[in-house]
């Protein structure tokens, strides 16, 4: 956003702003020319962008500028690039004739950059008519030579927009490299190590080669900031060629395809040694060689590719087939194969971003497979989970089922067993019998209820029901309707299913009848609360005792003292969830030594 913004409101120099007249090129083979020795060669025409290194030769430049239009300062600008040693040399004048400087009268000498940039510049006050000027550059690296002589209100531009353009670009690596550390420490994938460190050591390649390191490594001398920048084209060259091998392992490609990402890392290799111990410029031309070939290790990768891995072949290869196009440009523009003057002359950020953003985009799909998988495996074992815990409670339940039907039914059995056994069966007996046979046929009942409320396969007719109907015919079924006592309206109509209804009442009245002590009453009240009815079910407290409250509506539970009547632990966790299905609330309102459940419905 500064880069456009800057753009916008900057008045960009132009190629009718730039006060260099012509540009000559000479090379000095032995390096030992002075000055003096160099005014008297021939200096072959350039252009003013010029491609130099790789060389031991130390090459000179002729530049002869034009003063400004009212004679102001010019700035003399070169980008870019980090030579081994540039020296500017500026005309002295000790005398003229008939105001044209003659070269007797000439002496030049060495100027120190002057001008704030990250590149070398010079201040500079050309005579009437211009003047030449010499520039000596060694580079045992390529560098390319873009030379621009402004004003210096376009140089103030121009250099403003330099700084602005570059320092968005390394700060956008930089938040490459951080992207990639922390996705590091987030996903443990070792592909985004290899990026985090091929991020740090362009990073550290460009900065030096932009020109930032006499300003962060005021301390060190030239000579020192020179192998470590030179150190770094190497170490940069070989983490690009691994961690580009690291991901094409992935997709395993032909085994000859894959050796070439081998060899292209014992090149490098070879070639820094061969930098450090015999032959610098050599080891250059090597390692830029090396990369060179570089697009076409790529594209023969990505053809051979045989497995399908994250992002996709079809990715990948169009991915790394941009790539390729980066690197081949970038590669032959700096061996001087191709001239292209704004990609040699921004070739390294144009690169820089090319590569770390197409990488990005890649490494950013993988990402995404990456949690989309956590996720799904998370989902997984959250199901697998919850399967198991459904089971374990499914089985729990299952044994207490299981144990609640043994119980009871040994124990109907044996009242049965009791009964039948004498020869002359009394009154009591039977009846007990009969007690036993209706316990066993209830305990079945609530099976049934049961397995329809767990599966939610209940059948629900919801439609106007009277609760005052419904309750008079189940004390007139009851075995001792006369302990019950119903205080109701002529008529509480509400919106349940009649038949649910009846379960839920039975059980309620079933409840209090087996519990409350022999002969003692119980009673029903309906009243209306709100906009709907309530039903009180009141009992005294038998021998049994009262049941816990927060467990009074769980499945089987049983006051440990009740266990000797026959029973399922069924019926209020029924009643309760019947009574939730249709839209009511059934409560335990305990109150002094009386056992109440009010049941609301609208």
């Amino acid at each position: 956003m500064l880069t456009l913004l800057f753009g916008a409101l900057a008045a960009p120099a132009t190629a009718q702003d730039n006060l260099i007249e012509s540009v000559g090129l000479f090379e000095d083979v032995t390096t030992s020319l002075s000055i003096d020795d160099v005014l008297q060669e021939t200096f072959k025409p350039v252009r003013d962008t010029i491609s130099l290194g790789y060389t031991t030769s130390a090459e000179w430049v002729r530049l002869r500028i034009l003063p400004t239009q009212d004679e102001g300062e010019v700035v003399v600008l070169f980008g870019s690039g980090m030579p081994d040693d540039l020296r500017f040399y500026r005309p002295k004048i000790t005398g003229s004739h008939g105001g044209d400087t003659e070269l007797g009268d000439i002496q030049y000498q060495v100027l120190t950059p002057d001008w704030p940039s990250p590149l070398p510049g010079f201040r500079v006050s050309p005579p009437k008519g211009g003047a030449d000027y010499f520039v000596r550059i060694e580079s045992s690296g390529s560098i390319w030579l873009d030379i621009s002589a402004l004003p210096q209100s376009k140089a103030l531009a121009r250099t403003g927009q330099r700084y602005i353009v570059q320092i968005t670009y390394l700060s956008l690596m930089f938040v490459l490299f951080l992207w990639a550390l922390n996705m590091l420490v987030i996903t443990r994938e070792t592909l985004f190590s290899w990026f985090a460190a091929l991020q740090f050591f362009w990073l550290v390649n460009n900065t030096l080669y932009l020109g930032y390191g006499d300003t962060l490594l005021p301390q060190l001398s030239p000579d020192i900031r020179y192998g470590v920048f030179r150190t770094s084209v190497f170490v940069s060259s070989f983490f690009s060629v691994a961690f580009h091998r690291h991901v094409m392992r992935r997709f395993n490609p032909a085994w000859l395809a894959s050796r070439l990402f081998d060899i292209q890392l014992v090149v490098i290799v070879c070639a820094f040694v061969l930098f450090v111990s015999f032959d610098p410029i050599l080891a250059l031309q090597i390692n830029a060689a090396c990369l060179a070939a570089a697009p076409f290790v790529f594209l023969a990768n990505a053809a051979t590719a045989k497995k399908a891995g994250s992002p996709g072949l079809v990715t990948m290869r169009v991915i790394y087939g941009l790539l390729s196009m980066s690197f081949f440009f970038n590669a032959f523009a700096v061996l001087g194969v191709i001239d292209i003057t704004a990609l040699a002359t921004h070739g390294y950020m144009i690169h820089g971003l090319s590569t770390g953003l197409l990488m990005f985009l890649l490494l950013h799909l993988r990402a995404r497979d990456l949690f989309q998988a956590a996720r799904q495996a998370e989902a997984d074992k959250f199901e697998v989970e919850r399967q198991t815990a459904l089971q374990k409670e499914q089985n729990h339940t299952l044994s207490e089922f299981i144990e609640m039907l043994g119980h009871e039914a040994k124990n109907a059995l044996g009242v049965i067993n009791m009964s039948i056994s004498t020869p002359n069966i009394s009154d009591r007996q039977r009846e007990r019998a009969s007690e036993a046979i209706r316990g066993l046929k209830n305990l079945i009942d609530r099976c049934d209820q049961l397995i329809a409320v767990d599966k939610k396969e209940q059948a629900l007719n919801l439609r106007q029901c009277d609760v005052v109907e419904i309750l008079q015919k189940l004390r007139s079924g009851s075995m001792t309707p006369s302990r019950i006592e119903l205080q109701s309206p002529d008529k509480a109509v509400v919106l349940g299913d009649p038949v649910l209804l009846g379960v839920v009442f039975g059980n309620l009245l079933e409840n209090a009848q087996k519990y409350a002590p022999s002969n003692s009453d119980i009673w029903i009240s309906i009243s209306q609360v709100g906009d709907g009815y309530s039903i009180l079910f009141e009992n005294l407290q038998g021998d049994v005792g009262a049941p816990d409250p927060d467990k009074v509506f769980e499945r089987y539970y049983r006051n440990p003292l009740a266990k000797r009547e026959i029973g399922s632990g069924l019926g209020l966790y029924i009643a309760h969830s019947l009574t939730a299905l249709m839209g009511g609330r059934l409560d335990y309102v305990p109150q002094d030594q009386r056992i109440r459940f009010r049941i609301w419905f609208p």
